[in-house]
Formats: structure tokens, C-alpha cells, sequence
């Protein structure tokens, strides 16, 4: 962690994520990180980079149609993230 970002957090400043992506909210997390924001362009993003294909194969093979395949894919990824960060919040 850099000094920069030691002195921030020392100083109390909460530092958030603005992506819910898996892999970014482990290493944020790792660095301090105490949240995580998304947004429908932030969950579309990450559907764009195809990780998610597997899962949208099966909501479609489920017969869901596209809000709902959005809504679970939404769920799925601030799950995830509310995971990472829940030892922030029992604190």
C-alpha cells in the first residue's frame, strides 16, 4: 500500500470502490477498501467483458427475459461484494 493511501485512510477517509467487478473488490479490499457503489452502466460493463456468459446462458436457458437476467446478474455481483466487505460492517 502506498504511503498516499496509508496517510488517507489514517486520516479516517473511507475509501469506496466504484465497481462491484469480483476481482477488483478482492484487491480494493486487500488495500483497504471499506465498500463498494455500482450502478446499471457499472453491472453493464462488466457484463460486456464476457466473464459473465455462463451465467447468462443459464438465465436464458431458465426462460428469463432481459430485466431479469439483469436483476440476477445485479444480485449475484453486490452479493459477492457485500461478502467481502461484511467484516466492515460487524465492526
Amino acid at each position: 500500500m502506498s504511503n498516499a493511501l496509508k496517510s488517507l485512510i489514517a486520516s479516517g477517509t473511507k475509501l469506496w470502490l466504484d465497481s462491484i467487478d469480483p476481482q477488483l473488490v478482492q484487491e480494493n479490499r486487500a488495500l483497504g477498501a471499506t465498500g463498494a457503489t455500482s450502478n446499471p452502466v457499472i453491472v453493464s460493463d462488466l457484463i460486456k467483458t464476457g466473464r459473465f456468459d455462463s451465467d447468462l446462458e443459464h438465465y436464458l436457458d431458465q426462460g428469463l427475459d432481459d430485466d431479469e437476467i439483469a436483476w440476477r446478474v445485479t444480485d449475484q455481483l453486490v452479493t459477492s461484494a457485500q461478502h467481502v466487505f461484511q467484516d466492515v460492517w460487524q465492526e
